[in-house]
């Protein structure tokens, strides 16, 4: 059917509609998030309803069966959609902004999680030389301390989601200013 050859042609990833306009496209996925066409956080974007005449959801496998069958989805864009994201210089800033933001808050979840892990090997090993100077082998110190990191691990676990959730809340915030976008420090 020529109609939609000729849709198809038009239709684009990220990556493509993202080098066009000098983003990459983890930033062109943050300007359809600011412009609404988009909702989720990377690896589970979503479209929304504003977002869904723009675009095309096609489904893959990769044709095995069994534990080696793997799907996955694509979206391609149709290239009009360039015209509803704020591709000025200060929409651009922002955009990156938020990518910045974002890798921060993982690099101190990382960090937060690395520390605790370091501490629980560090009590660890010394409730381990502690058992060891005793002459006799106490477990309940071993386990305390094993006890204590999974703990703190568990709650690394359960921060994660509530700093992404809060950065998100900070991205989403409605504009200062009407006609501006977010404000970034």
């Amino acid at each position: 059917m020529p109609g939609n050859e000729a849709t198809e042609t038009a239709r684009r990833s990220v990556s493509a509609l993202g080098s066009r306009v000098g983003l990459s496209a983890q930033e062109f996925n943050v300007a359809l998030k600011r412009a609404g066409l988009l909702a989720g956080e990377p690896n589970a974007w979503q479209l929304t309803e504003a977002g869904a005449p723009f675009a095309a959801v096609r489904d893959h496998t990769n044709g095995y069966g069994g534990s080696a069958y793997q799907a996955w989805d694509t979206t391609a864009w149709l290239e009009t959609v360039i015209e509803k994201l704020d591709l000025s210089e200060e929409g651009v800033g922002q955009i990156r902004q938020v990518l910045a933001d974002r890798r921060l808050a993982q690099k101190v979840a990382r960090d937060a999680g690395a520390a605790a892990a370091d501490e629980a090997f560090r009590q660890f090993q010394s409730a381990k030389r502690a058992a060891e100077a005793a002459g006799s082998a106490p477990r309940a110190p071993v386990v305390a301390v094993g006890l204590g990191a999974a703990v703190t691990a568990y709650g690394i676990y359960k921060a994660v989601p509530v700093v992404r959730r809060r950065w998100q809340q900070r991205d989403d915030a409605p504009p200062a200013h009407e006609g501006e976008g977010p404000t970034t420090t």
